[in-house]
C-alpha cells in the first residue's frame, strides 16, 4: 500500500514538472492584428504561456495590443511590419531567450510603443549567448516612447539593420558588450541609451545620438572601440557620457553642438587613443576627457571646410613614435567663422596642448580669402608645450606670420604690398 502511494505521488509530481517545463511554439494568425491575449489570434488556439515561444510571420502591416502584462520565453518576428502597442503594460521575456527580428531574406520591422519590454532576471549568462538578433538588410527595431530593458544581451545588430530609439521617455538599455554592431543605432528626440558594458561599432557600424534632451551612456570598449570603417556622431545638443578608463578609436567620432564627457573627474581616467590614419575626432562642441593621445590620428576643428569651436578639457598629446594631425579651417576673421581649438584646465587635466610630433594643417574654407591684415586665434589653450612637427598654411599671395603661435595661439596674415601709383602729366 505504501509503495502504491509513493508511486502515485511520483507519477503526479512527474506530471506536474512536465507541465511546468513544457514549452510550445505559438504562431500569430490574425493578419489584421488584435489582442495579444485573445486565444483566437494564435495557433494553437490558446494564450501562449511563460515557457512558450511566439512567432509573428505575417508579411503585412498590423498592430498587436496588450490588455495586461504578459511573460513568454522568446519572441520571433520573421516578416512584415508589426507594432507592439503595450498600452502601459510590461512584456517580459526569459533570461535565456533568443529573440530574433528579421531573416537574411526577409527585412522586417518591429515597433514597440507605450510600455516596457524586458528580460527577466537580466543578469549575465556564462556562455555569452545573445538574446537579441537583428538580421536581413532593412530590418529595423523601433522603440518609440517605450522602454526596452536589457533585452539586448550580447546582441547581434548585423549589416544594414537598424535600432531606432525615439521620443521622450523612450529608452534602450543593453547588457553585455554588443558582439556584432555592423548596422545602425539611432537615439533621438529626447530618448536615452544605456550601453555601459560596450557598444563598439564594427565595420560599417554607425551610432547617431541626436537632439536636445537626448542622452546616452556608452562604453566604447575592447581593443577597438570604434572600427576604422565605422562612424559615431553626436549632435543637436545631445549629451553623451563615456565609460571606460581607456578607449581606442580607429574610426571617426563627429560632434556638432554636443557634449561628450567621462563620468569620473580624474586625470588618470577618460583617455582616448586615436590610432591609425582613419582615427579622428572632429566637429564642434565639448569633449570632456582627461587626455587625447594622437597615435597617427587626427583632430579636426569643425567638419570638412567648416569653422566653429571644439573644446577639450585635460590635455592633447602625441604618442611617440607615431605622429598626429591637427586641422583647422579659416572662413572669416574670428570664430565660429574660423575654427578654434580650445583647451581648458579642470580636475581632468591642465588644459595644455603638447605640440611635439603633431602636424598643424591650416586651410581656407572655399569662398574665403583674407585681403587685409588679419590675426586668427586658432588655439586657445592654457599652454602650448613644444613645437609642431610641421606647419602647413594656405598657399596664397602675402605672408603668414607664426611668431605668436606658441605664446598666444595666433597666426597672422599680411597681404602683399600694394603697387606704387605713378601719375604722368
Amino acid at each position: 500500500m505504501k509503495i502504491q502511494k509513493r508511486l502515485m505521488f511520483y507519477i503526479i509530481g512527474l506530471a506536474f514538472i512536465t507541465a511546468v517545463a513544457r514549452a510550445d511554439v505559438f504562431y500569430w494568425t490574425n493578419d489584421a492584428g488584435g489582442n495579444f491575449q485573445d486565444p483566437n489570434n494564435w495557433s494553437p488556439n490558446q494564450m501562449p504561456g511563460t515557457n512558450d515561444t511566439v512567432i509573428f510571420s505575417q508579411s503585412n502591416t498590423y498592430t498587436v495590443f496588450w490588455t495586461g502584462s504578459v511573460t513568454n520565453h522568446t519572441v520571433i518576428v520573421s516578416a512584415g511590419s508589426v507594432t507592439f502597442d503595450l498600452q502601459g503594460f510590461i512584456y517580459s521575456l526569459d533570461r535565456e531567450s533568443s529573440n530574433t527580428i528579421g531573416t537574411l531574406n526577409s527585412p522586417t520591422m518591429l515597433t514597440v510603443t507605450n510600455g516596457t519590454i524586458q528580460r527577466l532576471n537580466p543578469g549575465y549568462i556564462g556562455n555569452f549567448k545573445p538574446t537579441l538578433y537583428l538580421r536581413g538588410a532593412g530590418t529595423t527595431l523601433r522603440v518609440l516612447n517605450a522602454v526596452c530593458d536589457r533585452i539586448a544581451y550580447y546582441p547581434w545588430i548585423e549589416s544594414n539593420t537598424a535600432v531606432i530609439v525615439s521620443g521622450t521617455g523612450a529608452s534602450l538599455r543593453t547588457l553585455g558588450y554588443v558582439q556584432r554592431l555592423q548596422g545602425t543605432v539611432i537615439v533621438t528626440n529626447g530618448a536615452s541609451l544605456v550601453a555601459g558594458d560596450g557598444l563598439s561599432p564594427g565595420a560599417g557600424g554607425f551610432i547617431h545620438v541626436h537632439g536636445t534632451g537626448t542622452q546616452a551612456s556608452i562604453a566604447f570598449g575592447g581593443t577597438v572601440g570604434i572600427h576604422s570603417n565605422a562612424t559615431v556622431r553626436f549632435d543637436g545638443g545631445a549629451v553623451i557620457q563615456g565609460i571606460g578608463q581607456y578607449q581606442n578609436f580607429e574610426g571617426n567620432l563627429t560632434l556638432q553642438n554636443a557634449r561628450y564627457y567621462y563620468y569620473f573627474l580624474h586625470p588618470d581616467y577618460g583617455w582616448i587613443y586615436l590610432k591609425g590614419n582613419a582615427a579622428m575626432i572632429q566637429g564642434t562642441g565639448t569633449v570632456e576627457m582627461s587626455r587625447i593621445i594622437l597615435s597617427n590620428g587626427t583632430i579636426r576643428v569643425g567638419e570638412t571646410n567648416q569653422g566653429g569651436t571644439l573644446t577639450f578639457t585635460g590635455l592633447i598629446t602625441n604618442a611617440p613614435p607615431g605622429t598626429g594631425t591637427l586641422q583647422i579651417a579659416l572662413g572669416g576673421s574670428g570664430p565660429p567663422a574660423h575654427g578654434q581649438l580650445v583647451l581648458k584646465a579642470s580636475a581632468r587635466g591642465p588644459g595644455k596642448l603638447f605640440a611635439d610630433g603633431i602636424h598643424l594643417e591650416v586651410s581656407l574654407i572655399p569662398g574665403f580669402q583674407p585681403t587685409a591684415a588679419t590675426i586668427f586665434k586658432i588655439i586657445d589653450a592654457v599652454e602650448i608645450v613644444g613645437t609642431f612637427a610641421t606647419i602647413t598654411l594656405p598657399s596664397i599671395a602675402g605672408q603668414w606670420i607664426t611668431a605668436d603661435l606658441y605664446t598666444k595661439g595666433e597666426i597672422a596674415y599680411r597681404p602683399p604690398p600694394r603697387g606704387t601709383l605713378i601719375t604722368i602729366r
